[in-house]
């Protein structure tokens, strides 16, 4: 695993806080190390990096192969796929270069999808992984078709109504942001509890 995280000149992007990603690496790296406080700790200061206020950075489409690599049986499972429907559902102000980055970043975590579609048929997943599975395939609005049939067993009823809204022709409205809002809101507080 993570083989290639070093051949990545990851000085040469810049994270969230202005500076080179050059710790990056190192952050990726505690997710799969110690204990499961201090690879929550890592999965917090990389979405600290790679993700700000709905704004992705130079490094956050590097860092996505890597995030995806470690999903599958990761003991931080739901913080990982909550940081990456955080990145997919990123927009972008300023400059076009953002824009950019947003949809760079966006492709990166949508080349996971064979991961999320494996992850959502396996049973015995804990209500945070579900929570944050959701949230994240919820972005994935081209892949409907693979997603809808995988997606309807983990929806609890009430909140079912939500895969005709957003995942549903046309592209992502108002009422799909809204929808990617409560799904988020939900996530969040399930880990967290």
């Amino acid at each position: 695993m993570l083989e290639r995280l070093n051949t990545i000149r990851w000085s040469e992007f810049t994270d969230s806080s202005g500076s080179n990603g050059a710790e990056i690496p190192a952050l990726i790296h505690r997710v799969t190390s110690g204990a499961a406080a201090e690879r929550k700790a890592a999965v917090n200061s990389l979405r600290e990096r790679l993700w700000k206020q709905g704004q992705v950075f130079e490094a956050t489409a590097h860092a996505v192969p890597f995030l995806l690599e470690l999903l599958p049986g990761s003991l931080v499972e739901a913080e990982l796929c909550l940081l990456l429907g955080l990145i997919a559902e990123s927009t972008s102000y300023g400059p076009p270069e953002s824009a950019a980055l947003a949809d760079a970043s966006f492709a990166a975590v949508r080349a996971g999808l064979p991961v999320y579609l494996e992850l959502m048929g396996r049973p015995g997943k804990t209500q945070a992984q579900t929570d944050a599975l959701v949230y994240l395939v919820f972005h994935l609005h081209e892949d409907r078709e693979a997603i809808i049939p995988l997606l309807r067993p983990l929806m609890a009823p009430t909140l079912e109504w939500m895969i005709d809204i957003g995942l549903s022709p046309p592209a992502p409205t108002s009422e799909t942001r809204s929808a990617y809002g409560l799904l988020g809101a939900q996530a969040l507080n399930t880990i967290e509890t």
